[in-house]
């Protein structure tokens, strides 16, 4: 699959690195990647791997997948590598990376096989923020266009680039795209605030995409570009087909202005329901984590709960999976249903502090709550086996 924006999304498939305060306890010579890290197996998204790494380099590691569970505890050395021996005979070896703040590695054995997780415990302090938001999905008719929703955050206005691309995805490789996508901004009294069908080529917004690193279009393209200012607050950006047309578009979000470290004026979350079918049809949500440190934050597919009020959304997707994958294609988590793979009481917790609805308990919804390290990303969304539907990817900033 083609890339935009130097952001490799279009591929099929954060972690507050806790460094050991050196207050005299523990050897300054000990780079120590501490924290609470949650993941699984690769490829067996129920799974749970939980690790706690101390400041003093102690480790504790649990691993279950079905009726198999494992644990064990050891030492990291100075680069953050261990290796475990547990009680049934296995053993894990990996790194708790200082660099990449992600706990990697593998667990030998005939239930074994390779392990990712990050920390999602902690607080996020964080100079950096989500830029360079996107969806790509399919845009039918009625109920199931494509459906961005996106906070502006702080107190003043913000200049935001947002594009529909539809026509211009088939130079990238991509097949069934949106002939001609109309772009349409709302806010959160469900008031029209700026529209667009065809951008014209014009002069702004030319210079706005250069600003952000967006791939150029071509002026006659029937793409759908605004730019606008936008005051703090709640939007969607609702892309549809000019005609009742159908087919793969991508929706972005730019925050054009400059900003500095730990400001509260940016674009906050995205979430983005759409239709989610095979293979070119899944759902894609792209963001970048800018700055220097991770950043936490608390990523969502949600099918089954739309189904039941208030929502009330026919046609879910009854068990949607969910993966992030890094721009060089490594699956950094995955997970099928929410309270398997995490700590529920984590995520619950998260998702009060950005203002999400609940899940369902027992639901098969899917979340993530990690902290990644700066780097371009993708959340992907399919279905279980082959099955489609409707779905909600949320990307949020965790504070």
């Amino acid at each position: 699959m083609a890339s935009c924006t130097g952001m490799k999304f279009f591929s099929v498939n954060t972690s507050v690195v806790v460094i050991g305060i050196n207050s005299g306890l523990f050897p300054a010579t000990r780079a120590v990647a501490s924290g609470y890290y949650t993941g699984g197996l690769t490829g067996r998204a129920a799974s749970t791997l939980a690790a706690i790494v101390g400041a003093d380099g102690n480790i504790t590691i649990y691993l279950a997948d079905g009726t198999f569970q494992t644990a064990g505890s050891g030492s990291v050395d100075a680069t953050g590598g261990f290796t475990v021996n547990t009680a049934s005979g296995a053993r894990f070896t990996g790194k708790a990376d200082p660099t990449t703040g992600f706990l990697t590695g593998s667990l030998s054995g005939a239930n074994g096989g390779a392990f990712t997780a990050a920390t999602a415990s902690g607080l996020s302090f964080s100079d950096g923020f989500l830029r360079n938001l996107s969806t790509r999905g399919q845009v039918g008719t009625g109920n199931n266009i494509l459906i961005a929703g996106f906070v502006v955050g702080g107190t003043l206005p913000k200049q935001i680039l947002i594009r529909a691309i539809g026509p211009t995805l088939g130079s990238f490789g991509l097949t069934g795209v949106l002939a001609d996508p109309q772009l349409q901004i709302f806010n959160s009294s469900s008031a029209l605030v700026v529209a667009n069908n065809n951008w014209g080529g014009a002069g702004d917004v030319i210079n706005a995409s250069s600003q952000v690193g967006a791939f150029p279009l071509a002026a006659n393209s029937l793409d759908a570009v605004v730019l606008a200012s936008l005051a703090p607050g709640a939007y969607t950006a609702q892309v549809s087909g000019v005609g009742g047309t159908t087919g793969v578009a991508l929706v972005e979000l730019y925050d054009v202005d400059t900003l500095s470290p730990f400001s509260s004026q940016k674009v906050m979350n995205v979430a983005t329901r759409g239709v989610v079918g095979t293979d070119q049809g899944q759902l894609i949500a792209g963001f970048v984590v800018s700055g220097n440190t991770p950043k936490k934050v608390l990523v969502r597919a949600v099918g089954p709960t739309l189904a039941a009020a208030p929502f009330n959304v026919a046609g879910v997707l009854a068990d949607p999976l969910l993966r992030i994958v890094r721009a060089d294609n490594v699956v950094v988590r995955e997970n099928d249903s929410w309270e398997s793979g995490n700590d529920a009481g984590l995520v619950n917790e998260a998702a009060v502090k950005v203002g999400a609805f609940p899940l369902a308990a027992g639901s098969k919804d899917a979340a993530i709550l990690i902290n990644l390290p700066p780097g371009t990303y993708s959340a992907q969304v399919t279905g279980s086996g082959t099955t489609t539907g409707v779905a909600l990817i949320e990307v949020y900033e965790v504070p």
